[in-house]
């Protein structure tokens, strides 16, 4: 199978690059990555981690959400406990800034690697060098229908067609909840003038993307839309 062959290449080419620079196979805090690939030619979308997707056909969206059981989990109990903070007085720009819900969860962020590529009930998928199971390698079909490809970083509440249009959706956004404790909590919130994307001086480790035309070999036009700051 194409996906299997390609995959395990990939693999092997980062387990060796782990072992070029000493890199224990085990330690939890070693480099890794997730991802998503728009492959044209194959006329697909692969994706291990927690990547948006979104696809438009004509003007209907389909969107691929991917967060994590764990991520899950972890922005609950932050975003319980900051409303428990709030609930006491504590005023919300305070917490903005010293998050001290983020700050409870932090072993369990710091340790959610050492469950990357196991069949766990918090597994989840990430490009460690580490074999990734099957379960945690998603193929979304872009057919001829399809006229934009939209991969985006986790923390987007919705695709858009260009960066700008995606970071005014965030902002919006965090403006109506700064803390990300409401409908849709997140593991970190929006700290007074922060911006996800295009911070000077800061290292690049996210991209978003959008890529519009048609697939499968036709014509297409491809806009890269920038980068963000780490996590």
């Amino acid at each position: 199978m194409v996906v299997e062959r390609d995959g395990a290449v990939a693999l092997a080419a980062l387990a060796a690059l782990r072992r070029r620079h000493g890199i224990a196979g085990n330690d939890p805090l070693g480099p890794s990555a997730v991802t998503a690939v728009f492959m044209a030619g194959r006329g697909e979308v692969w994706r291990v981690g927690d990547v948006r997707v979104a696809l438009r056909a004509d003007e209907d969206w389909r969107t691929y959400p991917a967060d994590k059981k764990i991520d899950q989990v972890v922005a609950g109990a932050r975003a319980a406990y900051l409303r428990c903070l709030l609930a006491e007085g504590i005023p919300l720009p305070a917490l903005a800034v010293t998050d001290p819900g983020r700050s409870m969860m932090l072993p369990v962020l710091r340790g959610q690697n050492r469950l990357a590529n196991r069949i766990d009930h918090y597994g989840h998928g990430l490009l460690d060098g580490t074999d990734v199971p099957a379960e945690f390698l998603r193929v979304f079909p872009v057919d001829t229908t399809v006229r934009e490809v939209v991969l985006a970083p986790d923390g987007h509440p919705a695709p858009a067609p260009a960066l700008p249009e995606a970071e005014a959706a965030l902002a919006s956004f965090l403006a109506a909840d700064p803390l990300r404790v409401g409908e849709h909590p997140e593991t970190k919130g929006g700290a007074p003038g922060r911006r996800l994307f295009r911070r000077p001086h800061v290292p690049e480790t996210h991209a978003y993307l959008s890529r519009a035309g048609r697939a499968r070999g036709r014509r297409t036009r491809h806009r890269p839309c920038g980068r963000s700051r780490p996590p």
